[in-house]
């Protein structure tokens, strides 16, 4: 048992509480080292400077170890070491100067310091400040209180000075002060601050059962601000003192201007800066990082340029940053589609992410060359798929109807070619779809050109589409041929009917049709029903004069004189044919 200290019976009492009548049991080696300190500090001459003394005169000292230390550590940096010797330095100021007085004075002087600062402070070797214990001022009476006891009692009389003693001296990094003082700087309480980095500096990494690392100490940490009720600028700042490296640092600046909201904003960086691979139950990855932080992005909500800002900066690779600058203003939607190609595998689910963007062509082009390049012809010369698509825009065809199309393995060349000699969309997509699937007739191994033409004449609405439709699939005599019919009022589905009922009147199975021959098959398709290749029937209601042209055109005769259905009709096809072919001759001289 022993009496308690004045100054510890003052402060027990205001703060309500009993004085403390209990004393610490002491070993042997600490008993008889007090006692002989006790002894010694009642020597005169001698108990003042060792600090016993009706006068505290080693207190009124400066402390030549400390001022040595402060004169020669090469490692302190020259603010620490200032700092050192002038606390030493000024105690004669306190003490020796006004000997009944200066203690006093010292502690009114400490305490208006720790009050204004908010806090005890020391610094580093590098002259950083660490805050040893906050000092409350979040409200009047806190503030007069605790201004109270610190002038009165001392710096340390407050309960957080108390607990600092108690816990053994402890002090916040150099990063976390910055972060206790920005935090109140932005209108968060110290009370809440301090208890927040106390939080943080005190938490440790999640582990399971085994032993093995879940969420490192840092996301732990991270994690325990983005959950915190401090204010979202308060946030902000912790983030940026505790954990924000330069490019993040950069990009909160920038983000100044875009309007974000500070809570939206901490959320989202902490988010994307903890975001880890999904896994299942056997350790195999299901989704990887970087996806996880463009799904993290993609929900964002708030301003178009905040994310566009943050996904160039953080998370865009040189393919992407070239796509922005190629599109110049970029909002939200761009990004999301931006982000939506990066998470979509296969070159199909791409191409449907573009189809169904929204955007323009122009934004729709410039992104598909993200993914396959913006090269518009391959090493041979020959125009690649990017430059089909981008040709056929040019031609009129949207961008997404251009990558749909080739999505179902349309050739865009040819397609545009039908769309340029009238023939609507769905109907040249349905011929070019139609001939993609033929197969070849039995015993070929390639598909026949007659097989293609029998897909446009059954596709084709009319004549004038059908010979148009042909024409994607036939040489320029065949076609010549096949107009200069239709002209003269033989429909392209007769010639081409002719061209599959031929086969079956060779009779000698060589390949070529003698006159005879061609005759029979053209007679054969007026007067009975004939077998087309896969089992249907079709007759035709021909005129002589029809009859005629078809036989001409078959045979390639130069004269009509063995015609045997109408020589005059004959010899009138034989002058076209042959005017068609003067001026074919014409066109490639210019």
């Amino acid at each position: 048992v022993r009496l308690p200290n004045m100054v510890d019976m003052v402060q027990d009492i205001a703060k309500g509480e009993k004085p403390n009548f209990r004393t610490e049991k002491k070993g042997a080696y600490q008993a008889t080292n007090n006692l002989l300190t006790n002894i010694a500090e009642e020597i005169p001459g001698i108990g003042g400077v060792i600090g016993g003394g009706r006068l505290p005169i080693s207190s009124a000292l400066p402390n030549p170890g400390k001022l040595l230390q402060a004169a020669t550590e090469t490692d302190w940096s020259g603010k620490k070491r200032a700092i050192t010797a002038a606390k030493e330095l000024a105690k004669p100021a306190f003490y020796v100067a006004p000997p009944l007085g200066g203690g006093q004075l010292k502690k009114i002087i400490e305490g208006i310091e720790v009050m204004i600062r908010r806090g005890s402070y020391t610094v580093d070797k590098d002259g950083n400040d660490l805050l040893q214990y906050p000092v409350y001022r979040d409200t009047l009476a806190q503030t007069a209180g605790n201004a109270a006891r610190t002038m009165i009692f001392g710096k340390t009389a407050t309960v957080t000075g108390r607990k600092w003693i108690e816990e053994g001296f402890p002090k916040l990094s150099a990063e976390q002060t910055a972060a206790y003082r920005g935090m109140i700087e932005v209108g968060v309480t110290g009370k809440d601050s301090y208890e927040l980095l106390e939080q943080i500096r005190k938490a440790e990494a999640q582990k399971d059962a085994d032993g093995n690392t879940i969420k490192s100490q840092d996301a732990v940490r991270r994690d325990i601000l983005r959950e915190s009720k401090i204010s979202g600028e308060g946030k902000l700042v912790a983030y940026a003192d505790l954990f924000a490296d330069e490019k993040e640092l950069e990009v909160m600046k920038k983000l100044e201007e875009t309007g974000i909201d500070p809570t939206a904003e901490a959320e989202l960086l902490i988010k994307l800066r903890n975001a880890q691979a999904v896994k299942d139950a056997s350790g195999e990855t299901k989704k990887n990082t970087e996806d996880v932080k463009r799904e993290i992005l993609r929900k964002f909500s708030g301003p178009d340029k905040a994310k566009r800002i943050i996904y160039e900066d953080l998370m865009a690779g040189e393919k992407q940053i070239e796509a922005l600058k190629k599109i110049g203003q970029a909002d939200g939607r761009v990004i999301n589609t931006m982000l939506d190609l990066e998470m979509a595998d296969k070159k199909s689910d791409k191409r449907k992410v573009l189809e169904s963007s929204g955007l323009s062509d122009q934004k729709v082009l410039i992104l598909q060359g993200m993914s396959t390049g913006w090269e518009e012809k391959t090493e041979s010369g020959k125009l690649s798929e990017y430059g089909k698509l981008v040709g056929a825009n040019k031609k009129g065809l949207s961008a997404a109807e251009g990558l749909r199309l080739q999505g179902e393995g349309v050739d865009l060349e040819k397609f545009i070619d039908l769309r340029k000699e009238g023939i609507e969309t769905k109907m040249a997509s349905a011929y070019l779809d139609a001939a993609e699937d033929l197969e070849p007739m039995e015993g070929k191994k390639q598909v026949a050109d007659v097989q293609k033409w029998r897909v446009s004449v059954d596709l084709a609405p009319t004549d004038k589409a059908a010979l148009q439709m042909l024409k994607q699939n036939m040489d320029e005599p065949t076609w010549d041929k096949v107009d200069v019919g239709y002209g003269m009022g033989v429909s392209p589905a007769a010639f081409v009917t002719l061209k599959e009922v031929l086969p079956q009147y060779d009779a000698d199975k060589n390949g070529s049709y003698k006159n005879d021959e061609v005759t029979e098959a053209i007679k054969a398709m007026t007067s009975y029903d004939i077998s087309l290749p896969g089992g249907s029937k079709k007759k035709f209601a021909l005129t002589a004069q029809q009859q005629a042209i078809l036989w001409q055109l078959q045979t390639g005769r130069e004269t009509a004189k063995n015609n045997p259905f109408d020589k005059a009709a004959g010899e009138s096809c034989v002058e076209q044919i042959s005017q068609r072919k003067e001026k074919r001759k014409e066109d490639k001289k210019k």
